[in-house]
């Protein structure tokens, strides 16, 4: 089950197979540049990108994650400076 954003109603659970998160990730995933190294998630990984994109994508490629889970704006900035993170995603 993979929230929606509740971008126009409350955030609901919706179903998937996985034969759609098998085809969302292998479609996200050719477009991804390779070798993008360690990668930062702050992202919900209970909401469909976030559990695509910035989890089961690193997580296929072997690439390493610096997960947060609580979006701490200088957390974040620790983890760059610190892991030299050049790609994630979070909110804004």
């Amino acid at each position: 089950i993979a929230f929606t954003s509740g971008t126009t109603r409350d955030p609901k659970g919706v179903i998937h197979s996985h034969q759609t998160l098998s085809c969302e990730t292998r479609q996200l995933l050719e477009n991804y540049p390779p070798d993008r190294g360690r990668q930062l998630t702050a992202t919900p990984v209970g909401h469909f990108i976030g559990m695509l994109g910035a989890f089961l994508i690193p997580v296929l490629e072997g690439s390493p994650i610096d997960l947060c889970d609580v979006w701490d704006p200088g957390r974040v900035l620790q983890l760059i400076e610190r892991d030299g993170l050049s790609v994630g995603g979070g909110p804004p």
